[in-house]
């Protein structure tokens, strides 16, 4: 017998969850929204079509019944609606990582250095190292531990080693924006060698990853940049369309290529990579990216994709960069530096770099962020090993 729904009507009838129990509830569909001032229009535009419904004018989608009229949408006042600020979010992989510790006898006796267990041989394993890893949560924790407002888009596993990670990441201040999975959480198995390590990868759940499971975590949610790391199958589908997402709404998206992306090459990466300001790589990506075997003719064709910072690095040699929009270029040497494991190296090197340059230092000041960053970690086990503190 209404003819008019008084709003505060609404919020009280929305208040009572019971309704999402009841098989007759009328739904009124909106698209996602990222402002308060989009959320208010969302109040509203509800709030329009229960009147049109009880005035007998059908609006939208809203379905008519008989005598009985109920409703569920949402209650924005009682979900406590918030802006969440970011300066950095992540999205990549996400892991644990075991070290194992085996004796520097038998692999120094061997005559080609890349030839270091033996099919049908049992090694005694000294120890077990067990860490965290993973492009996303190792930069997430590198941003954080540098002072920056920090969330991190990953999948992980409802198994231990999921809970594991979670942990560390409420430990380091970093916002969990990503989902968990029933399955494993990725794995890695480091092997060590001589001045280098093999890594076998069990990815479990990291490349499960999709936008629709993570969308409602980015409600409200805004950053000034984004960190890509590396994801294949539906993940690499997700990173095509979070990157979009977050372009349009003016992030500046920075992203460290992998050879898994390199294979598929410029013409496939074209659209996605268009979206880059700071793209990082070694250089057998560079050139696998640009199908080319000189250097200068892969940063040429790069350019004419990535309209921003281009990095090579070349493990202990010099570190190239070229701006295409400026023209800049950059030849930054490395100092030696005694290695205990690299395992990480390349995220902490783009975490330094990417850390200055919002902070709006210059690419050559942002080189030696960079460097120092991946400097320090090699000096300890694992990935998040050394990683440098800002003092308060």
């Amino acid at each position: 017998n209404h003819q008019k729904l008084d709003p505060k009507l609404f919020r009280l009838l929305a208040d009572d969850h019971k309704i999402l129990n009841n098989e007759k509830v009328i739904f009124t569909p909106h698209i996602a929204f990222y402002s308060k001032e989009s959320s208010q229009n969302l109040l509203n535009s509800s709030i329009e079509n229960i009147q049109s419904f009880i005035n007998n004018k059908t609006k939208n989608s809203i379905i008519k019944w008989k005598n009985l009229v109920k409703f569920y949408t949402l209650n924005l006042e009682n979900r406590k609606f918030s802006m969440k600020k970011f300066d950095v979010i992540t999205i990549g992989s996400a892991s644990i990582d075991l070290f194992l510790k085996i004796g520097k006898n038998k692999a120094a006796k061997e005559e080609h250095h890349s030839l270091l267990y033996h099919l049908g041989e049992k090694l005694p394993v000294e120890d077990i190292i067990e860490t965290t890893g993973g492009g996303a949560t190792n930069t997430a924790v590198a941003f954080s531990r540098l002072g920056l407002a920090t969330g991190t888009i990953i999948s992980v596993g409802s198994d231990e080693n999921g809970k594991k990670i979670l942990k560390e990441l409420r430990k380091e201040g970093i916002s969990f924006l990503g989902t968990r999975k029933k399955g494993k959480t990725g794995t890695s198995i480091i092997l060590p060698g001589n001045n280098d390590r093999t890594i076998l990868v069990y990815s479990g759940v990291n490349n499960e990853l999709e936008t629709k499971e993570v969308e409602k975590n980015l409600l409200g949610v805004s950053t000034d940049w984004l960190y890509v790391s590396t994801l294949r199958g539906k993940g690499l589908k997700t990173i095509d369309q979070l990157t979009k997402i977050f372009r349009d709404k003016g992030t500046r998206i920075a992203m460290n290529i992998s050879m898994y992306l390199a294979k598929k090459g410029l013409v496939e990466l074209k659209e996605l990579l268009s979206r880059i300001d700071v793209l990082i790589m070694n250089k057998e990506e560079l050139l696998e990216l640009s199908k080319t075997k000189n250097f200068q003719a892969a940063m040429e064709k790069t350019a004419k994709v990535v309209k921003g910072i281009i990095i090579m690095t070349d493990g202990p040699k010099e570190i190239k960069l070229y701006n295409s929009i400026t023209g800049e270029k950059i030849t930054k040497k490395v100092e030696k530096v005694k290695v205990v494991d690299s395992t990480g190296a390349g995220d902490a090197f783009s975490s330094g770099f990417t850390y200055a340059i919002i902070k709006g230092e210059t690419s050559s000041r942002a080189l030696i962020y960079g460097i120092k960053e991946a400097k320090e970690k090699l000096k300890g086990i694992g990935a998040k090993s050394g990683l440098i503190r800002r003092r308060k």
